[in-house]
């Protein structure tokens, strides 16, 4: 019944995922100093359930880095995004 999209942050080399998501989860309520902030490197278009999104990065996906893949869009009937209603982000560290 939800539309969705995914946008596409990349980690600098070192924040492992364990760290990315704990920084990730306090910058939730707004920016804190001294925690990892990620890079946005690409974003889905807004897609609806059973559909799927193709998308360009703006730097090619590298060995030994961590992203994470959050939703920001909200319910079709308005409130807080996905990312902060449902916690609908995950975290990939590319090996």
């Amino acid at each position: 019944d939800q539309v969705h999209q995914s946008q596409i942050l990349a980690y600098r080399p070192g924040v492992d995922a364990n760290d990315a998501r704990e920084a990730f989860i306090a910058r939730l309520d707004g920016p804190v100093p001294g925690l990892p902030s990620p890079q946005t490197i690409g974003s889905t278009g807004i897609y609806s359930a059973g559909l799927g999104s193709t998308f360009i990065l703006d730097e090619p996906i590298q060995s030994g880095r961590t992203y994470a893949f959050a939703c920001y869009v909200q319910d079709r009937e308005g409130g807080p995004p996905h990312v902060n209603a449902y916690d609908m982000y995950a975290f990939v560290m590319v090996e």
